[in-house]
């Protein structure tokens, strides 16, 4: 598997730096479908692990790809350590090996390779130290090891992996420090260790991880120089 992909690396590579010939060469798309035994074709995350495998989350099931065929797994309403909602969102391998898997309504799922078997971390009315929302749109993990959550109108999720339970950083329209807005979509740590946050309707925030506040940047119609749009699908920082 690892030679496999490390080949198709290599062929990309040689593209990027000879692009003149690369023009005249005829590239060939491998289609991997529902015909090819994906569970379902709408895909919304895609990770390659440390030991080569693809995973796929797609609107029925998580899907593992070793190069030449699918495991799939989905919820089973008898199993309890069975995947919690089949609409998967978002996937992150930590780093200790560990895969989480953001769900379409049924919170967070770690899974455990050895058993094959997922455990959850749902949103309780009852619990302030839990997921806030069930809708988990991103996953993250910082330079330190700590793990966040962007959900959907449930805000950010900051989690401990001690206690196993969920610090949340939401909006207050009553604080101009406080998130945003609610709904997350993408997060990312910058080379000067800036935490970013893109939201879907409130814009950039920088957080503060220290005094946990954040800084906000959104559209002004009236400076040409302000960010121009306020749903923030994904945030990367280039070399200069």
């Amino acid at each position: 598997m690892r030679k496999l992909l490390a080949t198709y690396l290599l062929i990309v590579l040689g593209f990027i730096q000879t692009p003149l010939f690369s023009q005249s060469q005829k590239i060939k798309f491998e289609r991997l479908s529902i015909e090819q035994g994906l569970s379902q074709s709408k895909i919304f995350a895609l990770l390659q692990d440390r030991k080569g495998f693809l995973w796929i989350g797609t609107q029925d099931g998580l899907n593992k790809y070793d190069a030449h065929s699918f495991t799939i797994y989905k919820h089973v309403i008898e199993d309890s350590t069975s995947l919690s909602e089949n609409y998967v969102w978002s996937l992150l391998e930590d780093h200790t090996g560990l895969l989480w898997i953001g769900t379409n309504g049924g919170g967070i799922n770690i899974f455990d390779r050895e058993k094959e078997q997922f455990k959850h971390y749902v949103y309780n009315p009852k619990d302030s130290t839990s997921l806030s929302n069930n809708y988990v749109w991103s996953l993250f993990e910082d330079r330190s090891g700590t793990l966040w959550a962007g959900t959907r109108f449930g805000g950010l999720n900051k989690f401990d992996r001690r206690t196993g339970s969920f610090r949340r950083f939401m909006n207050n329209p009553k604080d101009s420090r406080s998130l945003s807005f609610n709904y997350v979509m993408s997060m990312y740590e910058d080379r000067q260790n800036n935490f970013w946050i893109g939201t879907n309707g409130g814009g950039l925030d920088k957080f503060d991880r220290a005094k946990e506040t954040f800084t906000h940047y959104k559209f002004d119609e009236k400076d040409p120089g302000s960010i121009s749009e306020n749903r923030v699908w994904a945030v990367y920082q280039d070399q200069t």
